[in-house]
């Protein structure tokens, strides 16, 4: 009789205190919930969905009650920003069940700890101990390893005659290798041996994670209903049960290790052993060391093996994205070794697809939930201190509102959107953001990338025999982890040498040297070198300190001792320093290695560095290569700002780039443009040809060459049947080994003190010099002797300097040879990208070019001035992509101010034109190609318009910036008027990667491929050819 009565008066309290708490606070709509038991009636299996569906009735934000717990969900990017930015520290806390206490030993590890000391501690132990990218990469042979396991397995299992055709559960080796990899990295064991039979150890603990698993899956209303847990005993039980065997498990692994590393006295990198030689430094208690480890299995294994899972399912349903990787693949690696990490970065369009995978295929697409430690408000509405929030994640990233054909598995959207998984982007957080953002999370994206990487190379992926890749199930299963709901099954056809399926095995990772060991057979300087360098470092540190000090020096990333900021760089710096802009200002400091260099991101900067401070800044910072190619500083580019540099300057603006000479050199131009539409109709009317892509870079390359070398040294080094001779094919060798020195930066070059170690780097530029001057110094004697012979001068360079060496005192030395070529080729190459992805851009320039030059002629440079679109095209590319983003640096030759901070006399400041040409401060729609623009604004390229500096300004600007937009215009032109352009086929315009390559100087990362098609009558196609002028 008195258990009713109690169980109703509890009732009414807790009826009254939820009344009181909806009258007290605005808090978010949401499904009616019931008495007692709140909303756990109206649940879906899988809730992700159940919530998306949700949030399209109640909106972004909406209640929901499990038993009297109260959750709150949000689905948009702006709340979720406010709760994992605006709201974070209110937010850190967790909401712990009786299970996950259990696991998690009362919050004692890193998941499920509320925020404060402990998690703070616990945190950086993670962060700069277990998965510093120093302990990732000395674990890299240990995930090499397992990926390379698991393709041979699957290799073994599909070249079985009774499997031929057959299709494989892909799960069960996935799952495996998650498996053996997180355990590896966690204890350094494998516990399968090499007949692929699993250990008794191993057996012990994959029983104790499928233990875990169904113990966490298995929810009863004891977990919702905490004071009805007196009614399941037996669930209490058998918690306990797994507690104590899982904690008696750890525990044996820690005697283990603990009595090795007494035996040895080496430490291993793995985790286990990492977490005991810390516990002292970090007061680490049994229970945190436990709930660690636990932590790191739990977290690492299951999702690896489902996003990898998902990305190898997306492959199967789109065919096109599994070739065009497979071409990447074969383009980059070849299919005569296996793929390493150390490919990834060379793999964009592997990391696209891991990206998608992510966006898509999130793997806890509902974030932990965040409990709320005081009241606190998200998107108007309140949450009470104690409830929790939980961040959709799935639903953000498939949010239309913020992303395009969000249900489209397309990793180009990455091409346009350069998205990172850092948790800064809050349309994207697969691993989370702000204080609880995942510690682990590069570790898992090297992992997932290199596990879909090694598939796709090594397997064509099909799906089974009578199963349409459109009708595979793409349903989630419930749970916290998303699997798929039928797991995938594929027939995996090998595709390279069967040598190339083997395990890459490895041992043990190398062990740490052991505190206070020795290397034996230490010479003296061996010995005395540590000490020479620790004692320059402090006379370094001493110096920095008393710069930072002294001076007021612009924010910017926090440099490390000796090497600076060189590990935060990102490959295109353009794109790395305009994302630091957005955290530091429009000016900022970075150390390459010692030396400090400013950036300015804003045209009110650019101003001070190029017009108000312009003579101050106007002195160049030279590098060892620099200096070698520059014949220390003697030609214009590199030159110090000075007597010498106001020489060269004079004889370039009056002389070399006059537009009388200008003028008189353009039937080379031409010429040469002319050759190079010849060349692309012949190629495309092949009818091998027809309908096929052509790569235009060639044809833009060669044609840039042949029109810089005509120029400079008055000769065309090809014949009439498009062979190089041997003069050009040695001058070609000469301009790709500087390419490929001055992109092979070395520490040397950033830590000059360091120089004596690098004896081969300085070999090798010694080595191209004399082969660069050897060749110039042969050019310049044939001019010599045929100017004698004849008494004629020509037009081009070397003649005009051999002219004039007399009237300007130049030395042998001065090197004038035009950096020209690579920046024409960009240029155009990156126009005509712009032509193929805005078809109504093309098609208006086209329209022009035809009433104005017609169809039954060719285009010259006289037409130019009457084509006024084209010229706005042509500075709309100079503007969206200038081709060298950030201008050269200006060295300041005395302490200056820029922007309100002190810049000390010695460092560089760099100004990122590109980052200006895209401010929507200054342009409407900035990243819009839109050549109207020029229409309403009529802005140069003289520099004298700081939104705009595509050949830069004030003293250091480009003297040879009119011939540049000449050939610019003209090569666009014919382009456009000879051809109409469109994408490969199956590329859509939108989805051409429109990426920058690193370098200097901008490629585009994927070298443009168009199908050409002659618009033009068949005799406007051949070459205008002209003699020597």
């Amino acid at each position: 009789m008195a258990l009713p009565l109690i169980i109703l008066s509890f009732l009414a309290v807790l009826a009254a205190y939820k009344l009181f708490q909806r009258l007290r606070f605005k808090l978010p709509p949401g499904p009616r919930p019931l008495p007692v038991v709140g909303n756990l009636y109206d649940l879906k299996p899988v809730l992700v969905h159940c919530f998306t569906e949700w949030s399209q009735i109640y909106g972004p934000i909406f209640s929901i009650y499990f038993g009297s717990h109260l959750s709150v969900v949000v689905n948009s990017a702006e709340l979720a920003k406010e709760v994992l930015k605006d709201n974070d520290q209110q937010l850190a806390y967790r909401n712990r069940t009786r299970q996950i206490n259990m696991f998690s030993k009362n919050g004692m590890d890193l998941i499920w700890s509320d925020y404060g000391p402990h998690y703070v501690k616990v945190r950086k132990l993670c962060t700069l101990e277990l998965f510093s990218m120093k302990r990732i990469e000395a674990l890299r042979p240990i995930r090499e390893d397992e990926v390379t396991a698991m393709v041979e397995s699957i290799f073994k299992d599909c070249i079985k005659p009774e499997n031929k055709g057959k299709d494989l559960v892909l799960r069960e080796y996935l799952g495996m290798m998650a498996f053996l990899h997180i355990t590896r990295l966690s204890f350094g064991k494998r516990f399968m041996d090499s007949n692929g039979v699993i250990d008794q150890q191993g057996e012990e603990l994959k029983g104790i994670l499928h233990n875990g698993i169904k113990l966490g899956n298995k929810k009863s209303f004891a977990e919702f209903l905490p004071w009805l847990r007196f009614l399941f005993k037996s669930e209490n039980e058998a918690l306990n049960k797994h507690d104590q065997r899982s904690d008696s498990f750890a525990k044996k692994i820690m005697e283990e290790h603990t009595l090795a590393r007494k035996k040895t006295g080496n430490t291993k990198n793995h985790f286990v052993d990492a977490l005991l030689t810390l516990q002292k430094d970090y007061d680490l208690s049994e229970d945190t060391v436990i709930g660690l480890l636990k932590n790191m299995i739990s977290a690492g294994m299951d999702t690896t093996a489902t996003t990898v899972e998902w990305a190898l399912a997306e492959m199967v349903r789109n065919p096109r994205v599994q070739q065009k990787l497979q071409d990447e693949l074969d383009r980059v690696v070849g299919r005569d070794r296996v793929m390493t990490e150390a490919d990834i970065p060379n793999l964009p369009y592997l990391q696209h697809v891991t990206k998608e995978c992510f966006r898509l295929h999130p793997p806890t697409p509902l974030m932990l939930p965040h409990k709320a430690n005081t009241n606190v408000k998200i998107g108007g509405f309140d949450i009470p201190k104690g409830a929790t929030v939980s961040v959709n994640v799935w639903a953000i990233a498939r949010d239309p509102a913020v992303w395009k054909d969000p249900l489209e598995f397309r990793p180009e959207r990455f091409q346009i959107e350069d998205v990172d998984m850092k948790g800064t982007d809050f349309r994207f957080l697969p691993f989370g953001s702000g204080r609880r953002i995942c510690p682990g999370a590069q570790l898992a994206i090297f992992l997932v990338s290199s596990m879909l990487g090694h598939m796709v190379h090594h397997f064509n992926l099909d799906p089974p025999e009578g199963v349409r890749p459109e009708d595979m199930d793409m349903m989630e299963r419930p749970g916290m982890v998303t699997y798929m709901r039928t797991p995938l099954k594929v027939v995996p056809t090998p595709r390279l040498p069967a040598e190339l399926y083997k395990r890459v095995a490895v041992g043990n990772v190398n062990p740490l040297p052991a505190a206070g060991s020795k290397p034996k057979g230490s010479s003296s300087l061996t010995m005395a070198l540590p000490l020479i360098i620790l004692s320059f470092l402090a006379v370094l540190a001493a110096y920095k300190l008393f710069q930072r000090l002294r001076f007021k020096l612009p924010p910017g990333p926090r440099p490390l001792p000796v090497v600076g900021n060189l590990y935060d760089l990102k490959p295109v710096l353009v794109r790395c320093f305009t994302e630091w802009s957005q955290i530091y200002g429009p000016i900022f400091s970075v150390y390459f290695g010692s030396h400090l260099s400013v950036v300015v991101n804003s045209a009110e900067l650019a101003k001070e560095v190029l017009k108000d401070n312009d003579q101050q800044l106007a002195y160049r910072n030279r590098t060892r290569q620099i200096n070698k190619f520059s014949k220390n500083g003697m030609d214009l580019i590199w030159s110090d700002y000075g007597p010498h540099y106001v020489k060269v300057r004079k004889l370039c603006t009056l002389e070399l780039f006059s537009m009388k000479r200008i003028e008189a050199l353009r039937p080379i131009r031409e010429d040469e443009v002319t050759a190079m539409v010849e060349s692309i109709f012949k190629d495309c009317v092949k009818p091998e040809n027809k309908g096929k892509a052509l790569v235009l870079r060639e044809y833009l390359g060669m044609m840039a060459f042949l029109h810089i070398t005509r120029l400079s040294f008055g000769k065309r080094f090809m014949d009439s049947n498009g062979v190089i001779d041997q003069q050009g094919e040695e001058l070609k060798g000469i301009l790709n080994n500087a390419i490929k020195l001055s992109t092979n930066k070395s520490f040397a070059e950033f830590l000059p003190w360091l120089r004596f170690l690098f004896k081969a780097a300085n070999e090798a530029l010694n080595e191209h010099n004399l082969r660069a001057d050897s060749f110039t110094k042969k050019i310049m004697e044939e001019h010599t002797l045929a100017r004698k012979k004849t008494g004629n001068t020509k037009n081009h360079f070397v003649d005009a300097l051999l002219t004039l060496q007399k009237d300007y005192d130049l030395s042998e030395d001065t090197d004038m040879i035009s950096a020209g070529m690579d920046t024409t080729t960009i240029t155009v190459e990156w126009a005509l990208a712009e032509m193929v992805r805005n078809p109504r851009v093309k098609q208006k320039l086209q329209d022009e070019l035809d009433r104005v030059v017609g169809r039954d002629r060719v285009m010259t440079e006289d037409d130019i001035p009457n084509l006024p679109y084209l010229q706005h095209v042509t500075k709309e590319c100079f503007r969206l992509h200038p081709p060298t983003p950030l201008m050269l640096p200006h060295k300041a030759n005395t302490n200056v101010k820029i922007g309100g901070f002190d810049i000390p006399k010695g460092a560089t400041v760099s100004v990122n034109a590109w980052a200006i040409a895209r401010d929507p401060a200054v342009w409407k729609d900035p990243l819009e190609f839109r050549p109207e623009r020029f229409q309403i604004e009529d802005v140069d390229m003289k520099g004298t318009d700081f939104r705009f500096l595509p050949f830069g300004s004030g003293r250091r600007i480009c003297p040879g910036a009119q011939l540049a937009i000449f050939l610019v215009s003209s090569m666009l032109g014919h382009m456009v008027h000879h051809f109409n352009l469109d994408p490969a086929e199956g590329v859509r315009p939108e989805d051409m990667d429109m990426m920058e390559q690193p370098g200097t100087v901008t490629y585009m990362r994927t070298p443009l491929k168009v199908v050409p098609t002659p618009r033009l009558p068949a005799e406007l196609y051949k070459r205008v050819a002209v003699g020597n002028v």
